[in-house]
């Protein structure tokens, strides 16, 4: 008899609908073996072990994700500037921000304060993406430029969390 009409005939019995149980009945149903798997609880809920990610691990995967981005905006501007400026300009931080935030903290009021923070915070970035081009065309070196964009910024930022909250803003 051939090995793979062997294969065929097998029935396989798994007992254990755990991760470890699952994945060796996916893998043996791949590979051609009839499976049946075998589950004492009546329902899937959360008991035992589970999968989980150390905070050193979820800090350098939230890192890793950041410089990706970083790096595909880059790549993108390389070759077409305005469309990685669209790409620079979608909300893609802010977005991951908030899931990593919310999975750690989930908190409608906390959130809601968060958005509506960054919306606040975000005003006076802009001016910098008017200036820097302003310099840089009548002559000014990039890195002039980028400094005088990051510290107008960072003089706006001041400015916005001292008039802020005088107009009723949670910053």
């Amino acid at each position: 008899m051939r090995y793979n009409s062997l294969m065929k005939k097998l029935n396989v019995l798994i007992v254990g609908g755990g991760i470890g149980g699952l994945a060796a009945a996916v893998a043996m149903q791949k590979a051609g073996l009839k499976v049946t798997v075998f589950e004492q609880s009546a329902a899937i809920t959360e008991v035992g072990a589970g999968i989980s990610i150390s905070p050193n691990a979820a800090l350098a995967i939230k890192a890793l994700l950041s410089g990706l981005l970083i790096a595909l905006i880059s790549e993108i501007g390389r070759k077409l500037p305005t469309v990685g400026a669209l790409v620079a300009s979608l909300p893609l931080v802010s977005v991951l921000g908030m899931i990593l935030l919310w999975r750690t903290r989930p908190d409608a009021e906390n959130m809601a304060i968060h958005a509506e923070a960054t919306f606040w915070y975000v005003l006076p970035s802009l001016p910098m993406f008017l200036l820097i081009p302003a310099l840089l065309r009548s002559g000014v070196s990039f890195w002039i430029a980028l400094i005088a964009g990051c510290a107008m910024t960072v003089a706006l930022y001041l400015a916005m969390m001292n008039i802020g909250p005088r107009f009723g803003l949670k910053l």
